[in-house]
């Protein structure tokens, strides 16, 4: 029985996972390619936009394990090669279906407005590199800071699901409306960083082995105001609570909290 479990990256997570680090100077991010089980992939929008944003340290980190084969990163032309193999030309249709589900998680009618002409492209016999021509003038057009590299990486991860199935995860931003859509619309667990130090207690790594990184974490919340973390509570209905991010650690490590398919934790 196969239990490889395929997980993609998103820009943010990669950002975050960087930025968090123990007192040793690793990175909470080569903990989480230490995961049993789990091969990582990254779609290449995603890097060229963590080249332009993120930070020099997750810029030269995601490079490197792309290039030692870490992370293994997908191109919008890879993606259709993948999809043909299963459905052949309508590999095509195929892909304009995920990207259109990506692009509304974020706004309405904007998969239509910025693709329009790479949606009209279907209407005539076109080939592979006609379609990936106009994809890139559609994606040139839209330009930074619109979070292709998000809505690229959710495409990758629908084709994903589709090819592979039930095993394939989402480690993702703590941008809560988009982990949601995903978990909820298309079905995909998200991996958010709360999920993380579950899966490390899970893995058997100590309280006192990750509670630096947690510090790490605290710091760079307390960097942006956050002191508190929502989680979920049961209550005849569920209902978002805000926790102390210390008591959140603590709770974990006393096995507090179940994982829920968006990435939250929800108190048992």
């Amino acid at each position: 029985m196969d239990k490889k479990k395929y997980a993609i990256l998103d820009t943010d997570f990669v950002s975050k996972s960087n930025i968090i680090m123990a007192d040793s100077g690793q990175v909470l991010a080569d903990r989480i390619l230490e995961f049993p089980e789990y091969q990582f992939f990254c779609h290449e929008m995603m890097a060229e936009e963590l080249n332009r944003h993120g930070t020099r340290m997750s810029q030269s980190w995601l490079q490197d394990k792309i290039s030692n084969g870490a992370i293994e990163e997908y191109t919008d032309g890879d993606i259709l090669d993948l999809l043909s193999v299963e459905v052949g030309g309508e590999c095509y249709s195929m892909y304009l279906h995920f990207l259109k589900i990506s692009c509304d998680i974020y706004e309405k009618q904007y998969f239509e407005e910025k693709y329009a002409s790479l949606f009209a492209l279907m209407n005539h016999p076109i080939t592979k590199q006609d379609f990936l021509d106009e994809l890139k003038k559609c994606d040139d057009k839209i330009g930074v800071r619109q979070s292709l590299g998000e809505k690229k990486a959710y495409v990758l991860l629908q084709a994903f699901r589709f090819i592979k199935g039930d095993q394939v995860f989402l480690f993702c931003s703590d941008d809560f409306g988009a982990r949601c859509a995903m978990a909820y619309m298309a079905c995909i667990p998200c991996i958010s960083i709360a999920a993380v130090f579950m899966k490390l207690r899970n893995m058997g790594i100590s309280k006192t082995e990750a509670a630096p990184y947690f510090q790490s974490y605290i710091e760079w919340c307390n960097r942006h105001n956050q002191t508190q973390m929502y989680v979920w509570k049961l209550n005849g209905a569920k209902r978002r609570v805000k926790k102390d991010l210390q008591d959140v650690f603590d709770g974990l490590y006393k096995d507090e909290f179940s994982l829920m398919i968006n990435g939250d934790l929800l108190i048992k």
